[in-house]
Order: C-alpha cells, then structure tokens, then sequence
C-alpha cells in the first residue's frame, strides 16, 4: 500500500478513537446528573468498545484528515457538559450561566479552529483559551469544597506522609451520614468514625498530590498535570490536529467532576499521555520511566499488561530494566516499610466494600433487575475479561503506540464494565486513553507512514538496523 493509502487508514483510525472516547466520556459524565439512564448509557459504551475495536482493522473508509465535524461535536459536547456541571454546582443566575457556557464552548472552538495569520500565531487561540480555563477551574474549586472521601484520603494521606508517617499504617475519618456509609462502604466497614484502612491507592497517586497539598488544595493535581498535557500536545506542532487534541483534552466530558472529586484517574490519564509523547519524539527511557509508574498507578493495571506486546519494538534490556525499576521505585519502600498494612491498604479496601446501587455495568444492571450481589465469580469476571481482551487485542493488531493505548483502554472498559462497582472515574480513564490513542494514532506533519513498525504511526528513524531485543536508540 502506497504511504498516502496508509495514512489515509491511520487517519480514519483516529477518527473513530476519537468518536468512541467522547461516547465512553459522555455516557460516564451524563450517569452522574441522570443515573436512570444507565442502559442507554451502557449502550452507548458497547457503541464505542466495538468501534474502538475496529479502529485497528483498517477496515472502513479511508479518509486524508481527521474530521473536522468529529473534532467540533468531540469538544462541543465535552464544553458544554462541563459549564452544565459547574451550573450545577452554583447559585449563579441562569442567565449568567448561560452566558458562561455559549462564552466558554465559543472560546474552545476557537481554540481548535481559528484561522491564523502573521499577527495570530497557530498557539495563540489554544493558549488563551488554557489560561482562561485554569483560571475558570480554580475559581470554581476554590468556591466548591468537595465532600467525597477521595479528597480526605489524599489530604490526610499527604499530611501524614509530610509529617514522616506511613499514609498506610494509619485509618482515616469517616465524612459519610449513615445513608452514605452504607451505600459506599456497607456495614460493619465504618469502625467508631474512621475507616480502618491506610492509604487505598497505589503511592504514585499520593507522590503526585503532594505539591498540590502545599499549595492548600490537593485537587490542583489533576487541572496542573492536564493543562501541561495540554500544552504537550499544543507544543506537538508537527501533527497538524495538535490544536484541536490539546483543546479536547481539556474539555473532556467529566473532567469538571474529576477535578472536583479529586479522582486520581486525571493523573492517570496524563501518565500514559506524557508516555506516548515521549514515544512520538523518540525519547524512549523517558517513556519507559513513564510506562512503569503507570503500570503500577491502580491495582487493576495488571490487566492491562498484555498489552505491552505492542510495544515490543522498542523493548531493548536497558529499557525493560528500566520500566522495572521505574515500577519498584514508586512501589517497593511502601512494601517493605510495612508488608502486611500495604498489602491491606490497597486489596482489603478495594475488595471489602459492597455492590454500589448506582454502578454503571453490566454485572450492575443485571444485579439491579435480576439480584445475585454476593455471588463469588463476580470479583473473577471482569479480571478474567480484562485479561482476555488485553491478550486477543494484542495479537491481532500491529505494534504502535496508538494500538498500545486503544488496547490498554479496551481491557479496562472491558473490566469495568463487567465490574460491581463502576463509576464516572473509571469511565473518564478509558475514554482519555482513547482521546491520547487517536492522537498518537496521527502521522507527523510531511512524514511518511512505512509499512513496517510504526510508533503512533510514525517512522522510527533510529539510523541502525532492529537487533534481536528490538530497535536499538541512544536515548
């Protein structure tokens, strides 16, 4: 196939990763203002699992750009979600607030669209738009204190690692009424106000928070860490969509409720974005840095390993000890600082709570019509399809870091969706790793797409010849 043929492929590739990520984030956001809806919205996941699916076939029709009427409803959708979600959580008049969400939704088209002359450089639009909605969150945050026990555990758990204690040696205040307790915890979890686990996430989520802790609020994490994304990607000029991806990314559905809650799925998804543009510049030992704390940034990660097949061209000894180490740093002196309180923390926590009525699954939907909450293979299923899914994507499709990304997303949506518990953040991690998927998946601006190994569908010029570990580099 000629290279103008492969890159019209690629490039319809990412058009439907990116038209299944927005689904995956539209049906995670709207489950929280209107959960009645869980059926149309897990419908709408199905859609985009299986065009996700397809976006590696190279079936459909080829096109020569991604389109601009997929990029306009990507962000208008993702814009006007959030402005709804801050109208909702404030006591601004209606009219001031819709005036706040036409004025926003026009800023970020404009961001993505604006022609460009001498006077108004190609950044100039996008970079105004990032600085008026830092500016916009941190106001919001700042006037909405969150109630959700995410925010307590990042905070005690910063405050104490500050204070040169072990975050998971250690229980944690209870905020919930009784109603809550039971609806997120179940009874008997809550022991005289606290709850009697450490630090329920892996020590990278923790690691990450502690600047945001110093500056008083450790919701900061997530908007800092996306908006310098953001500016990656801007900065990835030689893509000639790096305008409108960085501008998505930002505006993604639920990103509001994210940084709200303080879910640690946004640092997440700006790990495995900051990888693939280490991969796309060639930096290979900073994407292999990158790769290995992202791996060991959730417990249900491991499903997900697989996946890493199709990176396998760039697998040389250095950089898999590397990934290796990178992982046991972020990990291993909370291990054996104290075995038995990590290894609660992170599996007891996850493992105690009970079904959640407003799960969105399918183990949840048939749970919610049919009953069966305790049954035992319940915590195997959606492992099992994780894993099961991670090993036939990767097998069947080519080794590019877009493919590595979409497969990564599928294996997680796989798991949640079969998953008691299953939630907005959850959702916003699959449907980000499909944006970053469709970004990766377009070619550099001028440059060929070859027929062979391709990273995010560009041309690995390393200038030797691929050993037997895979492609040798410098870096």
């Amino acid at each position: 196939m000629s290279d103008s043929g492969l890159r019209a492929m690629v490039v319809a590739s990412s058009t439907r990763l990116t038209i299944a990520g927005t689904a995956v984030l539209v049906a995670g956001a709207l489950h929280v203002v209107w959960p009645a809806w869980a059926t149309s919205y897990l419908v709408l996941l199905t859609a985009g699992a299986v065009l996700a699916w397809r976006s590696s076939s190279g079936s459909g029709r080829a096109v020569s750009s991604l389109s601009p009427s997929v990029v306009a409803g990507a962000i208008l959708l993702g814009a006007v979600v959030n402005t709804a979600v801050l109208g909702l959580a404030s006591s601004l008049s209606d009219g001031l607030k819709v005036t706040i969400s036409l004025g926003y939704t026009a800023l970020a088209l404009s961001a993505a669209f604006a022609p460009t002359s001498r006077r108004w450089p190609p950044r100039a639009a996008p970079l105004l738009f990032i600085a008026i909605h830092a500016v916009l969150i941190v106001s919001w945050l700042m006037a909405a204190p969150p109630h959700i026990d995410v925010h307590v555990l990042l905070t005690e758990g910063s405050r104490a690692f500050i204070a040169g204690h072990n975050p998971y040696a250690m229980s944690y205040p209870n905020i919930y009424d009784v109603q809550d307790t039971l609806r997120f915890y179940g009874p008997g979890f809550v022991v005289n106000g606290e709850v009697p686990f450490g630090f329920p996430y892996p020590p990278i989520s923790l690691l990450l928070a502690l600047p945001a802790f110093a500056l008083g609020d450790v919701r900061y994490t997530g908007l800092v860490l996306l908006t310098v994304l953001a500016l990656g990607v801007l900065g990835d000029g030689r893509a000639r969509s790096s305008r409108p991806f960085a501008v998505m990314l930002l505006c993604a559905p639920g990103a509001i409720w994210m940084m709200y809650g303080a879910w640690t799925e946004t640092s997440i998804v700006t790990l495995l974005g900051f990888a693939l543009w280490a991969i796309r510049r060639q930096r290979y030992t900073t994407a292999a840095v990158l790769l290995g704390l992202l791996f060991v940034s959730k417990q249900y990660f491991f499903v997900a390993l697989p996946c890493l097949w199709m990176l396998r061209p760039l697998a040389t000894r250095a950089r898999v000890a590397t990934f290796s180490a990178s992982a046991a740093a972020a990990t291993l002196p909370w291990l054996v600082a104290d075995p038995p309180a990590f290894v609660r923390s992170l599996v007891g926590y996850q493992l105690a709570p009970p079904w959640r009525e407003d799960s969105l699954s399918l183990v949840g939907e048939v749970i919610r019509n049919v009953g069966g909450a305790d049954i035992g293979w319940l915590r195997v299923l959606p492992v099992a399809a994780g894993l099961l899914v991670a090993t036939i994507y990767s097998r069947r499709s080519s080794a590019t870091a877009s493919h590595f990304a979409t497969g990564l997303a599928l294996s997680l949506l796989a798991t949640v969706m079969l998953s008691k518990n299953a939630v907005l953040n959850y959702y916003f991690l699959v449907g980000g790793a499909l944006l970053l998927a469709a970004w990766a998946g377009l070619p550099l601006q001028g440059a060929a797409v070859p027929e062979g190994v391709v990273q995010g569908s560009n041309r690995v010029d390393t200038g030797v010849q691929p050993t037997t570990t895979g492609l040798a580099s410098a870096r």
